[in-house]
C-alpha cells in the first residue's frame, strides 16, 4: 500500500509540483531510498519522503529486520533488548549526520523496546490495573505536548506514556469487547490505510470544508476515517488477500517437495540404494 501510494503521490508531485511545499525535485538516489524505506538526503539536504508520514516505515522496517533476525537466535529475545537498548546510547555518544545511520541509532528505538516489554509483560497487568495506567500515561502526554523539550526527550516524554496506555488498553479490552468490539475492531482494521491515507484526504477534505474550529476538524476527521476505510475495504484489504493466498500457494509447494523428497528417501532406504544411484537411475528414466 506504501508503494501504491508513493507512486500515486509522486505522479502528482510530477504533474501538480505547487501542491507539495516541502520537496522541490526528485533526485533518483533519494526516489529509490524511498521505495526501500532508506533515508536518502537530497541535494538540498530533504531527505523526506513524499508521503510525510512514511519516515516513521524507516524505524518499523530496521525492527522488523533486528526481530527477524533474532527469531533464528537460540537467545533472541535477549539481543533483541541489548541491541534497542545499546544502540540509541551509540547514537548520542556518537551522533550520525547520515540520515540511514541516525536511523539505526535514534532514541526512537528504546520505544520500540518499550513496546516489546508490554508485549512481554501484559498479560501480568490485572483489568483494574488498566484504567490508571490510561490515565497516568494520559496525563503525561498532556503535560508534556506543549514542552520545548518534548522532542528530545520523546522516549519518556512520549515513549514511557504510550507505552502505560498501551498496556493499560489491552488490560481493559474484556470490557470493551461487547459494545465497542466491532468499530473500535474495524478503525484498527483499517489503521495502516488511515495513517498513510490521511495525507491524501485530509488536506482535499480541509479544502472542501474550508473554515477554521472544532465542528471543522471533528467533519475532516469523520470523513478522514471514512474515506480512508475505504481505501481498506478496496484497495489494503484485497492486496493483503491476494499476498495471503500466494504465500499459502508457496508453502503448500514447499510442503508437498518435501513430502516427495521424504517419499524417495524411504523407497531408497527400501531399496537398499544409495541416493545418488537412485537420482542416476531417475534421470535415465526421464
Amino acid at each position: 500500500l506504501y508503494w501504491l501510494l508513493t507512486t500515486l503521490a509522486l505522479g502528482l508531485f510530477f504533474f501538480a509540483p505547487f501542491l507539495f511545499d516541502h520537496h522541490k525535485s526528485a533526485e533518483w538516489p533519494w526516489l529509490v531510498g524511498m521505495y526501500l524505506f532508506t533515508p536518502i538526503p537530497q541535494a538540498g539536504g530533504s531527505f523526506m519522503p513524499i508521503i510525510g508520514a512514511g519516515w516513521t516505515l524507516t524505524y518499523e522496517m530496521a525492527f522488523y529486520g533486528l526481530f527477524a533476525a533474532c527469531l533464528l537466535l537460540r537467545r533472541g529475545l535477549p539481543v533483541l533488548f541489548s541491541v534497542l537498548l545499546t544502540a540509541p546510547v551509540i547514537g548520542l555518544l556518537f551522533p550520525q549526520s547520515h540520515p540511514a545511520l541516525a536511523a539505526l541509532v535514534s532514541p526512537f528505538l528504546f520505544e520500540f523496546a518499550l513496546g516489546a516489554g508490554v508485549a512481554l509483560m501484559v498479560r501480568r497487568v490485572d483489568r483494574p490495573a488498566g484504567l490508571p495506567l490510561m490515565v497516568a500515561g494520559l496525563t503525561v502526554i498532556v503535560l508534556t505536548m506543549n514542552s520545548p523539550d518534548a522532542w528530545s526527550l520523546r522516549p519518556l516524554a512520549w515513549g514511557l506514556p504510550g507505552a502505560l496506555i498501551l498496556a493499560g488498553a489491552i488490560a481493559c479490552e474484556p470490557l470493551f469487547r461487547s459494545r465497542l468490539a466491532a468499530p473500535i475492531g474495524l478503525i484498527g482494521e483499517a489503521s495502516y490505510s488511515i495513517y498513510l491515507g490521511h495525507v491524501f484526504t485530509l488536506p482535499a477534505i480541509g479544502l472542501l470544508i474550508g473554515g477554521q474550529g472544532t465542528v471543522a476538524a471533528l467533519g475532516a476527521t469523520v470523513l478522514t476515517v471514512a474515506l480512508c476505510i475505504g481505501l481498506w475495504w478496496f484497495v489494503e484489504r484485497p492486496l493483503q488477500n491476494w499476498s495471503r493466498r500466494v504465500s499459502a500457494q508457496r508453502q503448500s509447494e514447499d510442503v508437498a517437495g518435501a513430502a516427495v523428497r521424504v517419499s524417495d528417501r524411504q523407497l531408497v532406504a527400501g531399496a537398499g540404494l544409495p541416493d545418488a544411484d537412485v537420482a542416476r537411475s531417475g534421470v535415465r528414466a526421464a
